[in-house]
């Protein structure tokens, strides 16, 4: 004969508690970096990255050797470089010693380098190397997903580049480049970095985009983005929100 009341307590209810999740949202980013940061080898390969990266900007700075035309003797005497002010026969300690961690370059490496600090000379070239490479491939990346993106999207684009790409395939890349670097070769002292970028990218973005073409062409006409298209989204919707965002994991595994 128990009161039914006496069995339960109202606690009343919060329509902000009810639509808390007990979880935290999903993340497609999150959940990608959580699984590859529990590869060993994955850490083990971003802390070399990382250590390269480190030695590459900070490497020519923990030297007091500039980036000049000098050497050292086995005193530790600064000596000119025999090419322009001594001899051959001067005694350079072309190994490592106290003073250059890893020598100095050798004649054979040419009369530019020649007498430099190596240790200042690696990193030099690393800078090169680091800043040619990220801006190319940034450069390709860009411009291969946003005219892969018009042309698998556009079908009127399709017979020109197309044909484009057939005209580029039939001509051997290593022969245009040479042709192009004779037409540059008066400029390449003043613009030889932005020469050899410019180079680099002219038809570097082309597979690429050919990528990204296809796998428009694949999902273009799916019923999602049928109806995306049916309720008034504009063609710049449909690249950016229905289409490129469903391909970036694709790119990133299969191209890259």
């Amino acid at each position: 004969d128990t009161n039914v009341q006496d069995l339960f307590k109202v606690v009343g209810s919060s329509k902000e508690a009810s639509e808390r999740l007990n979880s935290a949202p999903y993340s497609y980013w999150r959940m990608t970096f959580s699984y590859l940061f529990k590869n060993p080898l994955v850490i083990i390969c971003i802390a070399v990255i990382l250590i390269l990266v480190f030695f590459t900007l900070f490497g020519p700075m923990m030297r007091r050797a500039s980036f000049n035309p000098l050497a050292y003797n086995s005193d530790g005497v600064v000596i000119p470089n025999p090419n322009k002010f001594g001899s051959q026969e001067d005694n350079y300690v072309l190994g490592p010693n106290s003073t250059n961690w890893l020598g100095v370059c050798p004649s054979y490496m040419g009369s530019y380098f020649e007498g430099h600090d190596m240790w200042v000379c690696i990193w030099k070239g690393s800078q090169l190397s680091l800043l040619l490479g990220v801006t190319v491939a940034v450069i390709d990346t860009v411009l291969g997903i946003l005219i892969g993106s018009l042309w698998g999207y556009f079908r009127w684009l399709d017979p020109i580049l197309i044909e484009f790409r057939n005209f580029v395939n039939n001509i051997p890349t290593l022969l245009l480049d040479i042709l192009l670097m004779q037409f540059f070769q008066p400029y390449m002292t003043k613009y030889g970095f932005l020469i050899i970028v410019f180079l680099l990218c002219a038809l570097g973005w082309l597979g690429l985009a050919g990528f990204v073409r296809n796998q428009i062409i694949i999902i273009r006409n799916r019923e999602y983005n049928i109806a995306s298209q049916t309720l008034g989204s504009s063609s710049r919707a449909m690249i950016s929100h229905n289409l490129l965002p469903y391909l970036i994991s694709v790119i990133v595994t299969v191209y890259n």
